[in-house]
């Protein structure tokens, strides 16, 4: 970085680069999985005992991980004091988010216009629609990455201070920017980077009380449909997340040491990466593959960027400079976050992929009320303090130097779905 000071500007510049890998080794299934529901005794634990199983499971396939990106960003600034009362920070700053690569090209991803299934190794899938198998069906270059290079990560940045009175006690702030956000190596991804099929697949077999081909001596046989494959995708023109943020706030100090800040704060993030099904039937009578839009598929869970959030508060805090011992902290927030749905980690789906917006309400992590209030309280006791100030130096060392300090947080409740 570098940092160069003209008249009433000071300019500042700079860049970074980081890489990222991630090596993991996540085992599904591996050795076996297995549920009991009491269909053959009454009794799921019975069950257990006497081997009769209602579903088995067994994950196949290499399940070494090794996930890398790069990124790199440019930014300038320009703090420019117009007058003794006003000042103005004004930056841009570039991002470059290199695609997720894999060391040895595991990838795989879904092809929206063939409805097949995509590897690294140029091999492109289908399932077979007798056995239920995954088999090749052809060729295809998907080469090193599963999404193209976003190249207009442009954040531009403006903030300003202006006091207000004479006195130098009141102080007007304000600010916007554009943030973007890296698809980190692994969260969200991690089953098109070699942990998803082909290359890792996770056979499913169910039991019924009049055909159990699953025992506790075969738990996995040769020869019968193991359940269908459920593959992943992600859109090859994926843009990079990003999320605007805007402030404007009013700080006073009311007496000597003690602040009194109120501030709106708002944001609104776009192109969030969710992922959904694409591949759910339509309501309807008849079979359920029948009705899917790739029939030879089961679910088909696909990365987007069709996630957006808002965020809108108002915030009140009370501060106390540290003086004569003592200083504290209270701060009030009434705020509403609304979203589409949280994260592409978090394992979440739409109910309805169709319809986006009826998914819009208070996110998880939405708090209508939050306060927080943090004291620290310095004891009068020791040399230099009120009480025992001239103590010996035995003294001192048991009785100075304390604090007190204390916390305390209350919000209100956070959302929740009501199940049936």
């Amino acid at each position: 970085a570098l940092t160069w000071t003209h008249g009433a500007h000071t300019f500042k510049f700079g860049a970074d680069i980081e890489h990222f890998y991630k090596h993991s080794y996540f085992v599904t299934s591996g050795r076996g999985g297995f549920t009991f529901n009491g269909q053959f005794t009454g009794n799921a634990f019975a069950d257990f005992l006497t081997g009769g199983i209602r579903t088995s499971a067994n994950g196949l396939g290499d399940p070494n991980q090794n996930p890398y990106t790069t990124a790199s960003g440019l930014y300038a600034q320009d703090d420019w004091k117009v007058s003794p009362s006003l000042t103005f920070n004004i930056g841009l700053r570039y991002e470059l988010f290199e695609p997720q690569k894999e060391r040895v090209d595991k990838l795989d991803t879904f092809d929206l216009n063939h409805g097949t299934l995509l590897d690294g190794q140029g091999q492109a899938y289908s399932v077979d629609s007798v056995t239920g198998a995954l088999v090749q069906v052809g060729t295809a270059n998907l080469g090193d990455t599963i999404y193209n290079e976003p190249h207009k990560n442009f954040a531009p940045r403006f903030g300003f201070a202006y006091r207000v009175t004479k006195d130098n006690r009141t102080v007007i702030r304000g600010g916007y920017g554009i943030f973007y956000d890296q698809l980190v190596v692994g969260n969200g991804l991690y089953q098109n980077f070699g942990l998803g099929p082909p290359y890792v697949l996770v056979k499913n077999y169910t039991n019924t009380t009049t055909n159990a081909p699953s025992t506790w001596s075969n738990p996995f046989p040769a020869g019968v449909s193991a359940g269908s494959v459920s593959p992943f995708g992600v859109n090859p023109n994926l843009p990079t997340p990003y999320r605007q943020q805007w402030s404007l706030g009013v700080q006073r100090e009311l007496i000597k040491n003690l602040l009194l800040d109120v501030s709106y704060l708002g944001s609104n993030g776009e192109h969030l990466p969710l992922r959904y099904n694409i591949n759910q039937p339509t309501p309807g009578a008849g079979a359920i593959q029948a009705r899917r839009p790739y029939p030879a598929w089961s679910t088909v869970t696909w990365l987007d960027d069709v996630g957006t959030s808002s965020y809108n508060a108002l915030t009140v805090r009370l501060e106390r400079r540290y003086a004569n011992g003592l200083t504290f902290l209270s701060s009030f927030a009434y705020s509403k976050a609304l979203d589409l749905g949280t994260t592409a980690s978090s394992g979440t789906s739409p109910q309805d992929p169709r319809n986006f917006r009826a998914e819009w309400g208070p996110a998880t992590f939405d708090a209508r009320l939050r306060y927080v209030g943090s004291v620290v309280y310095e004891l009068p006791f020791g040399r230099g303090r009120r009480w025992l100030r001239s103590s010996p130096g035995w003294l001192d060392a048991v009785a100075g130097g304390w604090e007190a300090t204390g916390i305390v947080t209350l919000q209100s409740g956070s959302p929740f779905n009501v199940t049936t």
